[in-house]
């Protein structure tokens, strides 16, 4: 379990040398469970293959399995719905009453200068400092492209050494995970993730070999539970590819 902010903020104020000092309003938070949920494989080799190997086969099964296991945690972190599996950032947008802003792009089937302005400036500015930009690849293309009237780009390069580029003014990450630009679909987050998503590393990956239930070969039966959710939804906005 975590803590969670509630809505209430704790209350303060500016008080004279010797006024007095009566109770002020305390905020309030409440505990968040986050399930560990398991991930597994189990591979088949035989163990003539184990034992004749002129590489390093335990490691690349290894490396294969873990990369696996990556690419279902970044989905499940961006999309999950919970169901045997995390919570995902854009999972709060995506119940029937939202628990996260949600903000048009301004088109119905693109993403928009004007949108990408409106869903910067929806986030409150307390978590803009520490805010990152979250895309897929392809949608980070389109908004490259993204020109004013006179044909200028509107996306610019960082120049400075060591500087990222930005896009109104904060770093973005390319994000495999998050949805293609289309109609309807939840393209872009804006926020500051740190603060809004906590991941629960419950155990790391196990593997357990048996070489007898299915003679000759081997069962690399292998393990991994892991957590997440959102638990600070006024910490990131979401843009809809809508009108």
């Amino acid at each position: 379990e975590v803590p969670r902010e509630g809505a209430a903020n704790f209350a303060a104020g500016w008080v004279g040398e010797t006024e007095s000092r009566p109770e002020t309003t305390s905020g309030n938070f409440a505990m968040e469970t986050i399930h560990a949920h398991e991930m597994y494989a189990n591979p088949f080799i035989t163990q003539m293959m184990m034992d004749d190997a002129s590489f390093n086969l335990d490691g690349w099964i290894d490396d294969r399995l873990t990369r696996r296991f990556g690419v279902l945690e970044g989905t499940a972190f961006v999309s999950g719905d919970g169901v045997a599996k995390p919570h995902g950032l854009l999972y709060p947008a995506q119940l029937a009453t939202p628990t996260v802003t949600i903000v048009n792009s301004g088109a119905a089937a693109a993403v928009t200068a004007d949108g990408l302005i409106a869903l910067y400036y929806e986030l409150p500015e307390f978590y803009v400092g520490n805010a990152t930009w979250l895309a897929k690849r392809s949608t980070l293309k389109d908004i490259r492209q993204l020109k004013d009237g006179n044909g200028q780009y509107l996306w610019q390069p960082g120049l400075a050494a060591g500087q990222p580029p930005t896009i109104v003014a904060r770093p973005y990450r390319e994000c495999i995970d998050m949805p293609a630009i289309a109609a309807n679909t939840l393209s872009i987050i804006f926020g500051d993730i740190r603060a809004a998503y906590t991941i629960i590393d419950r155990q790391q990956m196990r593997q357990v070999r048996d070489p007898y239930t299915s003679k000759p070969k081997v069962q690399l039966y292998t393990t991994k539970r892991v957590g997440g959710q959102p638990v600070l939804t006024e910490a990131y906005v979401v843009q809809k590819i809508a009108a």
